[in-house]
């Protein structure tokens, strides 16, 4: 901040900037699970990448206690299908 000319105290000072506790590191951040809210450091994490013909597959698994809590997948495709016919016809 001082390369701008202004300090953290002045930017608290005149409200420009805010503290969270979360900044702080007093409050962990949460995960949605299956069973609720889990604070992020009691689960564990795996990542799974996968080439498939046509996609590219990025699953996380997430474990509470060995059991998956939590499964996000991103998928992309890496050719689309090509539609016969005109566009008019849909």
């Amino acid at each position: 901040m001082a390369a701008f000319g202004v300090d953290a105290a002045t930017l608290l000072e005149i409200g420009e900037a805010k503290v969270t506790p979360q900044d702080e590191g007093a409050e962990m951040s949460q995960v949605h699970t299956t069973k609720g809210l889990i604070a992020r450091d009691r689960l564990e994490v795996k990542d799974i990448i996968s080439d498939e013909p046509n996609a590219r597959v990025i699953a996380t698994e997430w474990f509470l206690d060995g059991e998956m809590v939590r499964r996000d997948v991103a998928v992309s495709i890496l050719c689309g299908h090509a539609l016969a016919g005109d566009q008019a016809e849909f």
